[in-house]
């Protein structure tokens, strides 16, 4: 249970001596989300003209790894630029692989569900989930191959979602339907809202197409379209006063629980696949022509190439099988791509692996060049002459909650509620290959010691009914130096002193762990007092003090050589905070939106040199202010692209960049951060350049 504390020592007491007798500037009392606190301003404080204004610092969206294999279907093509183009969150990523560079699409404000490419390989239609608000779901068109990718139309009509979305072949119209009770189809001429202003809200045709969930919608050549979910299919003529279907009928006995994708050739021949691993050949009229056992499980995608000057049915199964048809369904090829390099190096080192890796969600191929989107939020590239396979991105697959950066190095680790800790490099913008670790448990909290040489995790369960761990990992070798077995609840927030010293660990039981790093991780002191679980921990910039937030907004202090709990906060006004990583305190009062309740900031991370704050909140936002922030409200420049609640922030070492994690949509953001100074140094450059063009080289120099 560790010791039990004593009394403030007077080393503290005569630090602090000059604050705790301060009476000049009384306690401010203040609303904090919709609870009410009393913070101390700095002795003397007087604030800037410019305080509580939004900064002149700025992000840029620089590369997000994931893909969104979880919720949504066929969301992977090719370009005509020959570049990726998938989405994950609510944004749309163009992946330039050759130079692992990306552009990004962000019109949208909440979960794209499905995304469909026009014959050109150029314009992109995405459909969205229900936004926050009084908006309604909407698709956005947008060019893919554009530089600045703007909207270049919005469509309004559905209900809950847009749930699929299809160019008809020719790429005149397109098809949309929602994920309301009879889930409403409507067909759009596109040009014509692009040319009218960008908003479309009267579709040319609309109707009902059946209380059945659509997993799907795919272009015909007759000019209709194929629609399919549990136990259907469906084909659509677009004529008419309202679209009209047929059902086909796969034969007594043989229709599949779920039709997972569809595909059409050019003569109107419709491969229909299932999860039961067999593959229909379709008329149009819904007649059945053939069937064959393509795969040992569920059929994920299937797409139509040309190879060698004809047609072929590709598909891709949940047995790990990439396979090659003729259009009659007469294998040609086959690959295995849950045993190639590739995809077995994407499994971490002692992870639980449960089922096939490389199941496919979405594929494509143009030019023997295969690109698959696999349900383990990874994206695969496949060359069909050489069959070698390279990982295009890689992702976690559940709730995202842990991030660390290292402390000297470009570097940092996430994990979350699948269980893995994956390590990415800022500068290559890349997993680092090796750097894979399977958990036995479910993460909630992760910090580098100051050295950088060990990564805290702090669990968030244990085994049953015992207590949850933190495990103590060698960065280097990945392998569990020691564990901390002493919290009884979900580790929220763990910390190493700046000294290095001492290691916090603050639990959902309420009490924050004081260990002594140097000493074997002993344990030193359980601080009580909190009244609601502890979320974030902190040490003063001299290791002296720790300070907790727990969730309903109280904020307690203790000294740490002593365990003595600070009772009078005043005392504290004129501490120096390490990197301040909490939500409530004086110099975080900005960040309090007044539609926030006290869990709507879910992490805050002071840039290192001193005058920034971001945070990530539970409305997909990333903000930037600036620090300190001692005023209620304070403006802020905001960046959307996550579709989930934002559970964590985090400043590089050398603030070159930002990391953020969504909860939901399983993303990692990485955000370049530019400084004002450089803003001011280019505007410097700029006007020295026009009026002394011979020293505008020596000025460059200069700024940079």
């Amino acid at each position: 249970m560790g010791r039990k504390p004593g009394a403030l020592s007077a080393q503290l007491k005569e630090q602090y001596a000059g604050s705790a007798n301060s009476t000049a500037e009384p306690g401010l009392r203040v609303q904090l989300a919709r609870a009410m606190s009393t913070v101390f301003a700095p002795s003397g404080y007087q604030p800037p003209a410019d305080v509580g204004a939004a900064p002149l610092d700025s992000l840029e969206l620089q590369h997000i790894h994931g893909y969104n294999g979880r919720d949504s279907r066929h969301n992977l093509k090719i370009n005509a630029d020959g570049h990726l183009v998938y989405t994950i969150a609510a944004t749309g990523v163009v992946y330039d692989v050759a130079n692992n560079t990306q552009k990004f699409f962000l019109g949208h404000n909440e979960d794209i569900l499905c995304m469909a490419m026009h014959p050109a390989k150029r314009v992109v239609a995405t459909g969205q989930l229900d936004p926050k608000g009084d908006e309604t779901p909407f698709v956005c068109l947008w060019d893919s191959c554009g530089e600045s990718m703007p909207v270049l139309a919005k469509l309004y009509f559905h209900d809950r979602a847009v749930r699929a979305v299809s160019f008809s072949a020719d790429g005149r119209r397109l098809v949309s339907i929602g994920d309301d009770d009879d889930h409403w189809i409507a067909v759009w001429e596109w040009e014509k809202v692009v040319k009218s202003g960008g908003i479309g809200k009267e579709p040319m045709l609309s109707g009902t197409t059946g209380k059945g969930f659509v997993n799907g919608i795919v272009p015909h050549p007759s000019g209709g379209v194929v629609t399919f979910g549990p136990q259907y299919v469906k084909f659509w003529t677009l004529s008419g006063k309202t679209p009209s279907g047929k059902a086909g009928s796969f034969g007594a006995g043989r229709t599949p629980k779920q039709v997972m994708c569809v595909a059409c050739t050019a003569d109107g021949v419709s491969a229909v696949a299932g999860d039961g691993g067999q593959v229909f050949l379709f008329q149009f009229d819904g007649s059945l022509q053939a069937s064959v056992e393509a795969h040992a499980v569920a059929v994920g995608a299937i797409c139509v190439a040309e190879m060698g000057g004809e047609a072929r049915f590709v598909s891709a199964g949940y047995d790990g099988k990439l396979k090659v048809w003729s259009t009659d369904m007469v294998m040609q090829d086959e690959v295995e791509l849950s045993t190639s390099d590739a995809v077995v190096a994407g499994a971490a080192m002692g992870q639980d692996v449960k089922g096939i890796r490389g199941c496919a969600r979405a594929i494509d191929m143009v030019d023997g060049r295969v690109v698959i989107g696999t349900r383990d939020n990874e994206v695969y590239e496949m060359s069909m002459e050489s069959k070698q396979v390279s990982r295009v991105t890689a992702g976690h697959v559940e709730e995202l909650w842990g991030l660390a950066m290292h402390p000297s190095q470009p570097v940092y680790v996430t994990a979350g509620d699948d269980k893995v800790l994956r390590c990415w490099d800022t500068t290559a913008k890349r997993g680092m290959e090796g750097k894979i670790l399977g958990l036995p448990y479910m993460v909630r909290s992760m910090v580098f010691s100051p050295d950088g040489k060990q990564i805290a995790i702090g669990f968030k369960e244990g085994a049953l009914g015992g207590s949850v761990p933190v495990s103590i990992v060698d960065f280097e070798t990945l392998g569990v130096v020691h564990e901390i077995m002493e919290c009884d609840e979900c580790v929220a927030a763990v910390k190493y002193s700046p000294d290095g010293q001492w290691f916090a660990a603050g639990s959902w039981d309420q009490k924050l762990y004081l260990h002594d790093v140097q000493k074997g991780y002993n344990l030193m002191y359980v601080f009580g007092g909190n009244s609601s679980s502890i979320e974030h921990v902190m040490f003063t910039a001299d290791s002296r003090v720790v300070m907790s937030n727990s969730k309903d907004t109280q904020t307690l202090y203790w000294e740490v050589a002593t365990g003595a709990r600070i009772e009078r906060s005043s005392m504290l006004r004129d501490a120096e905070w390490s990197q301040w990583t909490a939500v409530l305190g004086w110099s975080a009062l900005g960040i309090w939106d007044p539609d926030y309740d006290q869990t709507d900031v879910n992490a805050t991370c002071q840039s290192n040199e001193g005058s920034v704050l971001v945070l990530g909140d539970d409305y997909g936002q990333v903000k930037l202010l600036r620090y300190p922030s001692p005023v209620d409200a304070a403006e802020y420049v905001s960046y959307g692209g996550h579709s989930s609640h934002v559970t964590n922030v985090r400043f590089a070492h050398d603030d070159s960049c930002i990391v953020s994690t969504g909860g939901g949509d399983m993303a990692v953001f990485q955000w370049a951060f530019k400084k004002e100074w450089l803003l001011m140094c280019l505007v410097f450059v700029i006007r020295a350049s026009l009026v002394h063009q011979h020293l505008l080289q020596e000025v460059v120099q200069v700024c940079l």
